[in-house]
């Protein structure tokens, strides 16, 4: 049997029997072992046959074409946290995948991807007694959903509310109603309305927008008087002649006006 040593992690290897011939350079890439043996205390796929006390498995009950996708139910195997010669999941962090001997961390529950060979981790019952902060606990049954599947075009929740779901983002009160839209409608509670919505009754004038080099009010009230040393202070606008291109200054009640 070739090769001799490992090829997936430490535990598997692919199989070629000695009696065939095989012209690598023919192949336009790595030709398809016929077999795979493996550490059956860490991989506990039920065997075909045994050689050199290695466990093996043919490549039919595999049924894969490519060698790449052959590797994937391996990944399962790994990682094992071993004591002497025991294998145990003590830790309160780890879940023990049924059946096996293969422990994972308690976050990569319900996160998508199968790590037990049966998928338990994905069907477990009890994700909402995690307490992990960041887990989504679907509204209409007992799941907690690892943030990662939260909005990626799949329903995860019986009625699909984690596609739905909007995450709230901060906002420093002196951004609202500041003229400027810093959160567009998706990332709000009702899909109408953003932080500049409903400002009527806002004064455009006051402690966060006065002076800062931005219009809020539409005759820039905000910005009157900002500069004691400039030839229009106070309550004019210092602008640019659209007619001789020099500065001159406009009375804050006549911004805006055409006339």
């Amino acid at each position: 049997m070739v090769p001799v040593l490992p090829v997936i992690q430490s535990y598997a290897q692919f199989g070629y029997w000695t009696n065939i011939t095989i012209i690598y350079g023919s192949f336009g890439r790595i030709p398809l072992p016929d077999f795979v043996c493996y550490d059956i205390q860490r991989c506990p796929f039920p065997p075909d046959f045994q050689i050199n006390n290695l466990t093996c498995l043919h490549l039919t009950d595999i049924g894969s074409i490519d060698i790449n996708y052959m590797i994937i139910p391996f990944h399962m195997c790994s990682p094992l946290y071993e004591s002497g010669n025991e294998t145990h999941c003590f830790d309160r962090s780890l879940f023990h995948c049924p059946n096996t001997t293969k422990c994972i961390s308690k976050h990569r529950l319900l996160d998508g991807i199968a790590d037990c060979l049966n998928g338990s981790d994905e069907t477990y019952t009890q994700s909402c007694h995690l307490n992990h902060p960041y887990r989504f606990r679907c509204p209409s049954e007992n799941k907690c959903l690892s943030p990662v599947l939260m909005r990626d075009s799949k329903e995860h929740c019986r009625h699909g509310e984690d596609e739905r779901y909007s995450y709230k983002q901060k906002l420093p009160y002196q951004n609202l109603c500041d003229g400027y839209t810093h959160l567009p409608a998706a990332h709000t509670d009702r899909e109408n309305e953003t932080d500049e919505t409903n400002c009527e009754q806002w004064p455009c004038n006051n402690q966060y927008t006065q002076c800062d080099m931005a219009w809020t009010c539409p005759n820039g009230a905000d910005q009157i008087n900002c500069n004691p040393t400039s030839k229009c202070y106070p309550d004019h606008h210092e602008c640019v002649s659209p007619i001789t291109f020099k500065v001159i200054c406009l009375p804050m009640n006549d911004t805006g006006n055409d006339g």
